[in-house]
């Protein structure tokens, strides 16, 4: 696109040279036809203006030449001005980009005056929008992944920091948050259920195992047929007891619910720090800690790389959600607020930084521009309108010259009006 307009306003600026490249030509034209003209009062009117048209048209010719290029190749003091001085322009352009528009009071008012929150709730209200900014994130994150195992390095530092965590953060309250908020969340309950759901399961797809234990410890003069009634017997009793223990109406189900709470306070209260010492001197000692950290970034990528893959993919319905709740959030005043206070005071509080490599980036660039290709950029953009220069040197030379013509004929008839005489 911007060739194409580059193109368009060389094509207009061209045509505007051969505009005022005529003009000059018609006067040069009409000076050289009065010349074979039989004396009249008009020949000396045309004479005069063919002449001025020319002085005036060569003039400014020469002046818009000079900008550019110099005239006719010619070595002469201050021509070629652009090329000549392409610093100090590439300078003045950077810094007046900074002064009016990187450093000025109306573009700190306009970043305060943006919200911020809205454009981004909008963005991210829009379906489309989530899916494209869900997109690249899964392209990053598989590409990320790809190849399979972390790379050596990767490993390594990021064993190096679970260790300098370790040693140096004190995990113990936020694992007894988490084992508070786990006896708080019912989680005992569930889990008596669930056991009594597996026991249950157990007794009733292998009831052999209890008769076959059964007969290992029974003695020979035993009858046979006992032993299968107390094998029968006691997986009864077994299978009640399972039943017992997850209905939630029972002494079972309460006692052992009660014995997984007491369990989960005494390692808050006093399993914590020994627990917690150990795994920091296992980590500082062992070896194979690596390999504990390889194993877990390499089972973690997988299942990643695998959900990723997947129309159905977890990850994609946490983003979704996530983004619905921001935009939630961003509605209410209060985070609104916070939200735009905060981007504003970080724009601004980078301005310096930002504009002095603004600055330095758009003069390095327009210094290490060819300085031909330098001139002729600024000349295809602006070149057209200075043509007119030339024309209108020629136009209002050629008044000028008639005006003046004009005059020396009145002058003494006017002067005589006066009671003067002409010197």
């Amino acid at each position: 696109m911007a060739d194409a307009a580059d193109d368009a306003r060389l094509r207009h600026l061209r045509g505007k040279k051969r505009l005022a490249a005529a003009a000059l030509l018609a006067a040069a034209a009409a000076w050289v036809a009065v010349h074979f003209a039989p004396p009249a009062a008009w020949t000396g009117f045309v004479r005069a203006a063919a002449e001025a048209a020319m002085i005036g048209g060569l003039a400014d010719w020469f002046a818009v030449t000079a900008l550019f290029r110099r005239p006719l190749g010619l070595p002469l003091p201050h021509t070629n001005l652009i090329v000549a001085n392409q610093g100090p322009i590439a300078h003045g352009i950077a810094r007046y980009i900074e002064r009016e528009f990187l450093r000025s009071d109306a573009l700190v008012a306009q970043v305060r005056s943006v919200d911020f929150a809205a454009h981004l709730a909008r963005f991210l209200d829009d379906d489309e929008n989530r899916a494209r900014v869900f997109a690249e994130l899964r392209r990053g994150l598989l590409g990320l992944l790809a190849g399979g195992a972390a790379n050596r390095e990767v490993l390594a530092a990021v064993a190096d920091a679970v260790r300098r965590e370790m040693r140096s953060a004190d995990l113990r309250p936020g694992a007894r948050a988490v084992l508070r908020s786990l006896d708080e969340s019912g989680l005992p309950a569930e889990a008596v259920k669930r056991c009594a759901a597996l026991l249950a399961e157990w007794i009733e797809t292998h009831p052999e195992l209890i008769r076959d234990k059964v007969r290992e410890r029974s003695h020979w003069y035993v009858p046979k047929a006992f032993d299968e009634r107390l094998a029968a017997a006691f997986a009864r009793g077994l299978a009640d007891f399972a039943r017992n223990l997850g209905d939630e109406t029972t002494p079972e189900f309460a006692e052992m619910r009660e014995a997984l709470r007491r369990g989960l306070r005494r390692l808050e209260a006093d399993g914590l720090p020994r627990l917690f010492a150990a795994l920091r001197k296992w980590s500082a000692d062992n070896p194979d800690f690596l390999r504990l950290v390889a194993t877990i970034v390499a089972r973690l990528a997988a299942m990643l790389e695998k959900d990723l893959e997947n129309e159905d993919s977890r990850v994609r319905a946490i983003f979704d959600l996530l983004a619905r709740r921001l935009v939630a959030a961003l509605a209410t005043p209060r985070v609104r607020r916070r939200v735009n206070d905060g981007v504003a005071a970080f724009l601004i509080g980078n301005l310096g930084t930002w504009s002095d490599r603004i600055v330095g980036f758009v003069e390095t660039t327009l210094m290490s521009q060819d300085a031909r290709k330098f001139s002729d950029r600024i000349e295809v953009q602006v070149g057209a309108d200075l043509q007119y220069i030339r024309l209108n040197g020629t136009v209002i030379g050629a008044l000028i010259g008639a005006g003046l013509h004009a005059l020396s004929l009145h002058l003494p008839a006017a002067l005589a009006l006066l009671g003067l005489s002409a010197p």
